[in-house]
């Protein structure tokens, strides 16, 4: 659930897989209260697969993180 204070300055820069990332880091940066919730999974239909890999996957993942990370190193090297 997120608060009005975090939707009404959440940017959305990314598209696709990394938002969670974009999401997580945003309510980092606002020092909000997360927590996890229990999800129950049932099990996979027959004949579908997974359409995550994780090497891709986590190669975006870090890619966004690098991204928000040097804008902001960027950000504090022009301000001072």
């Amino acid at each position: 659930m997120f608060s009005r204070r975090y939707v009404k300055s959440f940017p959305a820069h990314s598209h696709g897989f990394e938002i969670e990332t974009e999401l997580n880091v945003h309510a980092l940066e606002l020092r909000m209260p997360c927590t996890e919730v229990d999800t129950p999974y049932g099990a996979r239909p027959e004949g579908s697969a997974s359409k995550l890999s994780t090497y891709r996957d986590g190669w975006r993942i870090l890619k966004t993180i690098g991204a928000w990370w040097s804008a902001k190193n960027l950000c504090s090297f022009l301000v001072g």
